[in-house]
């Protein structure tokens, strides 16, 4: 009877080393439940009517928000009566895709400001919020051109009229009477004195401009003593074999 219940026991081991695995597994479930609950959110579309709106053409007012440059969007987010500040994501034609959370809540409204740097056409947007808002609905309030951003016109400093530097009633190129075009004032020798200076004469040159007689003589004397000097080694050393 022991070896039997030893074995019965020996074998409920393996058992309860997966009941206690299972137990893991649940609790890290249930952990796991809350955080996935706080991250549930839902997207509140945008009314279909807008989407495409062009910013030449919409609606426009002087509400910019705090922008003061480019064209600025203005959406709203009505019947929302959720406690979170929404977020907004819009998608236009060139500025591409541009988020932002909402600036203002009144009630249960709240309002959203985007600006692109130019004109541009509304793709499509929606607002992400917390909960279920079958009940909202997303718009477009309006436009507003809050300054000139990329839109067409003057060339910045561009004044029409006269060509800068040019003096009215003058014609380009044209020399004022009475003076020669790129010449030299009459009587004037060009890049030198009118009168040129008397050259003088090089002291170690001749009368006729060649070489001085002096360094030609002294070297004459010279070789002569060098040859009077090896004449006289070549007598005395045949003396001596005499």
């Amino acid at each position: 009877m022991r070896n039997q219940t030893g074995t019965s026991g020996s074998a409920l081991r393996p058992l309860a080393f997966v009941a206690v695995l299972a137990a893991l597994a649940l609790s890290l479930a249930a952990l796991a439940r809350p955080v996935g609950a706080l991250a549930d959110t839902s997207q509140v579309p945008l009314h279909e009517a807008h989407k495409g709106a062009d910013s030449t053409t919409f609606n426009e007012e002087d509400d910019c928000g705090d922008f003061t440059s480019g064209v600025v969007w203005h959406f709203v987010l009505n019947q929302y009566g959720g406690a979170d500040t929404a977020h907004l994501v819009a998608e236009f034609d060139s500025a591409g895709t541009l988020e932002t959370d909402a600036s203002k809540v009144l009630n249960n409204t709240q309002h959203f400001y985007l600006n692109t740097p130019g004109d541009d056409i509304l793709v499509d947007a929606y607002a992400e919020v917390e909960g279920d808002a079958s009940d909202a609905n997303l718009l477009l309030s309006h436009v507003c051109h809050a300054g000139p951003g990329e839109t067409p016109g003057e060339t910045p400093g561009e004044t029409p009229g006269e060509t800068p530097g040019e003096t009215p009633g003058e014609t380009p190129g044209e020399t004022p009477e009475g003076s020669v075009a790129g010449g030299t004032p009459e009587g004037s020798v060009l890049g030198g004195n009118p009168t040129p200076e008397a050259s003088q004469p090089d002291t170690a040159m001749g009368a006729q401009g060649g070489p001085s007689p002096v360094p030609t003589a002294a070297f004459a004397l010279i070789l002569l003593a060098a040859l009077g000097t090896l004449a006289w080694a070549n007598v005395k050393t045949a003396r001596n074999r005499g």
